[in-house]
């Protein structure tokens, strides 16, 4: 892009602009670091937080981005909603957050700058008494929890056992190791898969996948909640289909 000089107003001050497209996110970030190119976006923060602060500018833009960990309701485990619960009720938002550092806000409703009050409060005890009502059993010598007899050894037990895919990203790994670490307080065998997601998204073979979705400008939700979206190739990770939730949905357009 080259400044227009026939513009009736003042001139720009930048006389050209120059875009480059890299393969992925490693080179770009290679190039910055080389001075190769002048400026880069959506910089991971563990990345960001590696530069030299006399070098670059780092400027934090708030942007209507969320970082969520879908429950795939597809999956055997995770459609029962009380269990879901108890995974809930082991995270701890505000230790969450300051884990995390002032590089985020806690957002509280499926919307990033709207404050709700019905978010769920942490109560990890709470969530170990639930899981005893739900006959998730715990095995003192393993410290697992499992669906009838407690051994790993006998034909008619489940362990309660989890999987988070998650983008190989720094900051979005911690997250899993975070929930993992909670998740375990329970007696849950969970376990991360950094991973290019790929076709991982797109055959829906996930348990519990860590993302970021980034709305668009009028801050529509129903590309991540509508039960149209559920299939392949949409962006209803959690794989929902309820005719409530597409009601609430269609009303916001109203």
């Amino acid at each position: 892009l080259k400044r227009f000089e026939g513009y009736y107003g003042i001139k720009p001050y930048i006389e050209e602009w120059r875009f480059r497209f890299f393969q992925d996110r490693a080179l770009a970030f290679s190039s910055l670091k080389n001075n190769q190119v002048d400026s880069l976006a959506f910089v991971p923060w563990e990345e960001a937080n590696s530069l030299s602060e006399e070098q670059f500018n780092r400027v934090n833009l708030e942007l209507p981005q969320m970082t969520i960990a879908f429950f795939n309701l597809q999956d055997a485990l995770l459609e029962d909603d009380d269990l879901r619960e108890v995974l809930t009720l082991a995270i701890d938002r505000e230790e969450l957050g300051n884990l995390l550092g002032d590089q985020v806000t806690l957002a509280s409703s499926p919307f990033p700058f709207i404050e709700s009050p019905s978010t769920t409060e942490s109560n990890l005890e709470g969530a170990r008494e639930k899981l005893n009502e739900l006959e998730w059993n715990l095995d003192e010598e393993s410290g697992l929890r499992f669906k009838g007899a407690t051994s790993t050894d006998s034909p008619s037990s489940t362990v309660l056992s989890l999987n988070i895919s998650v983008p190989d990203q720094p900051d979005l790994i911690r997250i899993a190791e975070y929930l993992k670490r909670r998740w375990s307080l329970l007696g849950a065998d969970v376990h991360v898969h950094p991973e290019t997601l790929q076709t991982v998204v797109t055959d829906r073979n996930y348990q519990v996948l860590v993302w970021n979705i980034l709305l668009n400008p009028t801050l529509d939700i129903r590309p991540f909640w509508d039960s149209t979206r559920a299939a392949a190739g949409g962006f209803n990770f959690s794989n929902i289909e309820d005719r409530d939730i597409d009601t609430a949905l269609d009303a916001l357009d109203t």
